[in-house]
């Protein structure tokens, strides 16, 4: 029996690369939630995780991380949300193209999204953005 759908959450970049670098947090985090089923991370986090990798070695540990995970693609839909919320935040607002991708992708799949920093997605409506450490 997986988790159900309302219980999943997207995984910001920042807690995947606490993770990579072995930070005890993310890894008790990641662990928990693989308990529970397959997780959820964007396609652009996916990238750079690969983009942040220093060997090969590695490369091949982050492929098999992501078989366990639903990649969500960025899809033109996505991309679109994106762009509409960054053209309805304030210029203050610190919310990056990259921030953008990562909310529409969890808006456009009904998560939440679990982030080291939810202040920065405030302003962003339709969003439940929660510091899950």
């Amino acid at each position: 029996m997986g988790k159900e759908r309302s219980q999943r959450v997207l995984i910001d970049t920042d807690i995947l690369r606490a993770f990579r670098l072995g930070d005890p947090d993310a890894l008790s985090l990641l662990s928990k939630l693989a308990s529970l089923g397959r997780q959820d991370i964007s396609q652009l986090s996916a990238m750079v995780l690969i983009a942040d990798a220093p060997d090969t070695r590695e490369r091949t540990c982050l492929s098999m991380f992501f078989s366990w995970c639903d990649i969500h693609a960025v899809t033109a839909r996505i991309s679109g949300r994106a762009l509409r919320i960054l053209e309805v935040l304030p210029p203050q607002v610190p919310v990056t193209a990259d921030d953008a991708i990562i909310a529409a992708t969890a808006i456009e799949h009904k998560l939440s999204l679990y982030t080291l920093n939810p202040a920065r997605f405030v302003g962003v409506s339709g969003l439940a953005a929660l510091r899950p450490y």
